[in-house]
């Protein structure tokens, strides 16, 4: 729920007693295709409120999304978010490791920053089990950040890859155009199960 003060300030109120942020429990078992989905689809959801509600979050990243008790997933922590009138500032703002390019870079920038944090997230989860050494995620971030394309992940059928790839395209015009359109492709791949 966002509320506006009298002094013209914004805020979000999230009711967060009973979430756990997903980061807790990462490493600790692999995601399915199917929990992978269903994360992405409740994001793109509270991303689609951003939207309608004039705000970008800034900061899509595992520990800024909480599992609820029942299963669903809820985006949480808005304190890098601004409303999309103020994106033209170009501030750095975010996590690096799922920062878009063109905020690393300085460059103006649209909401579609989110969608790309969170194709980030789920390339992530989809990975979690392969082990990399500090140096080659460097390599792999300053790679990313300089416009190199994702590599392709293993086991993961080319439908699902296409979504996460697309939402973290270089180019901000090659990504989804928001996040409906990518919670679309979300649900369509959820009822297909192929």
């Amino acid at each position: 729920e966002t509320v506006t003060y009298s002094n013209g300030s914004w805020g979000i109120i999230i009711r967060m007693e009973l979430l756990q942020p997903l980061s807790y429990s990462l490493y600790s078992k692999p995601m399915s295709r199917d929990e992978v989905i269903r994360l992405g689809i409740d994001i793109c959801k509270a991303l689609e409120f951003c939207n309608r509600s004039n705000i970008i979050h800034h900061d899509v990243k595992p520990s800024n999304i909480f599992l609820t008790k029942w299963g669903g997933y809820k985006l949480g922590d808005f304190g890098a978010s601004t409303k999309i009138t103020d994106s033209q500032n170009q501030d750095q703002m975010g996590t690096l490791k799922y920062m878009a390019p063109e905020v690393y870079c300085g460059k103006p920038y649209s909401p579609n920053i989110d969608t790309y944090s969170l194709g980030l997230v789920l390339y992530e989860l989809l990975n979690v089990n392969r082990k990399h050494d500090l140096a080659s995620k460097e390599a792999a971030l300053s790679q990313r950040l300089s416009g190199a394309p994702l590599p392709p992940i293993p086991g993961v059928d080319k439908r699902l890859q296409s979504v996460i790839l697309k939402a973290c395209s270089y180019k901000p015009e090659d990504r989804f155009s928001s996040p409906t359109e990518m919670l679309n492709e979300l649900l369509k791949l959820k009822l297909n199960k192929t």
